[in-house]
């Protein structure tokens, strides 16, 4: 954590972009919605003129349909990959014998951890909840960002952290899991999950819960991210993002 949070550091101070590449399911935009908005927090010029992200165009995990788009971006000094990549060993080095910083947030099995990358993944750590998705990783690691600079902004974004937790099945008899779906359920502020909860308020029975979310919200992101077209995909995702979501 400590590396990647240099990494995220150096770029922004060297003013060169950053690209996110956001797996193709609810966990991954999700993953992807978390870290982006909370970077805007921090870094808001930046993030806005600077940081791009790649959406995929069919239902294809980590890097291999995105280096092409990667590679036509000048002055790119960073790709972060929350939900995805832990096992794209060839794809990390590549990108690091071009001097850019790979950053990985997963939750996904792997022989090894990347030599050419910074690997943040619950399954290849000592952490104790491996009943984890991409979303709580990268929430657990915008925590870690608040701890350095004494703020308490991922706070907010724990109704995206239950949304992926809840879309990507994570068993509820981890209590770190399932305190994370039931605090972040009972506070949605975020743009997209408040108004896909009104919606479906009588099927919702007015109320966000984990069976609720998983029959009436979750199913409508990833069905979107697997047959939409690929600006269908881009609204929705932007539809998580607060400086976006309602221009």
């Amino acid at each position: 954590m400590r590396n990647a949070a240099a990494l995220i550091i150096q770029t922004v101070q060297a003013n060169k972009k950053t690209v996110v590449v956001i797996d193709c399911d609810c966990d991954g935009y999700t993953s992807g919605a978390i870290l982006i908005n909370y970077l805007h927090d921090l870094f808001p010029n930046y993030v806005e003129h600077n940081l791009s992200y790649f959406v995929h165009d069919s239902k294809t995990h980590g890097l291999s349909d995105a280096m092409d788009w990667i590679n036509s971006k000048d002055f790119l000094g960073l790709v972060i990959l929350p939900d995805s990549s832990s096992n794209d060993y060839d794809y990390h080095k590549k990108l690091k014998d071009n001097g850019i910083g790979v950053i990985v947030l997963d939750h996904h099995d792997a022989d090894h951890i990347s030599e050419y990358a910074v690997v943040i993944n619950n399954q290849l750590s000592d952490y104790p909840n491996k009943s984890f998705s991409g979303a709580g990783v990268t929430w657990q690691f915008c925590r870690y960002l608040d701890k350095l600079m004494n703020i308490n902004n991922a706070e907010q974004y724990r109704d995206l952290v239950a949304l992926g937790l809840d879309a990507d099945m994570m068993s509820l008899r981890s209590i770190e899991t399932k305190h994370l779906i039931c605090t972040g359920l009972a506070r949605p502020r975020n743009p997209f999950i408040v108004t896909i909860a009104e919606k479906n308020s009588f099927s919702l029975k007015g109320k966000l819960t984990p069976i609720g979310v998983a029959f009436y919200i979750a199913p409508f992101v990833n069905a979107m991210t697997r047959s939409g077209t690929i600006e269908e995909k881009q609204l929705l995702f932007e539809s998580m993002l607060k400086h976006r979501a309602f221009i």
